[in-house]
Parts: structure tokens; C-alpha cells; sequence
């Protein structure tokens, strides 16, 4: 997690996982957003304060990655 420096600008929180096979990579990527709702991450940033926060999944496999925005 990032946190500002200004409460009004966004944290930004990132939920990063890992592969062995490449065909499971898009898997890997739902599964942190499962965990980014589950739990609430999101919550709990704002009730710290903060304006808004932004929040990625990001699933690596040896030296790729793909990372998607999670929306609300």
C-alpha cells in the first residue's frame, strides 16, 4: 500500500500474485481482486481518512506480469 503524503490525494494499494503456468495468470489476477473485496481494503483506507484510494491486482509468472485496475 501507498499512502500520500496529502489526504486528499488517492492511496494506492496493490494485491501482487504468482503463477508457474502462464495460462493461469488471468486466474491469479481475479483471485486478488477477491482478496481486495474480501477484505476491504478499500474500507479501510477511507475510514483512515483518505479521499480515495486506487487499488491493482498485479500477477507475475517468472518475468512477466499483467496487472488490471480493480473496480468497485
Amino acid at each position: 500500500m501507498l499512502y500520500p503524503e496529502n489526504p486528499t490525494d488517492p492511496a494506492i494499494i496493490f494485491e501482487i500474485k504468482t503463477r508457474k503456468k502462464f495460462n493461469e495468470m488471468e486466474a491469479g489476477l481475479r483471485e486478488a481482486y477477491d482478496q481486495i473485496r474480501e477484505k476491504k481494503y478499500e474500507e479501510g483506507v477511507l475510514e483512515d481518512g483518505y479521499m480515495g484510494v486506487k487499488s491493482y491486482g498485479i500477477c507475475f509468472c517468472k518475468k512477466s506480469c499483467i496487472v488490471g485496475a480493480y473496480e468497485r
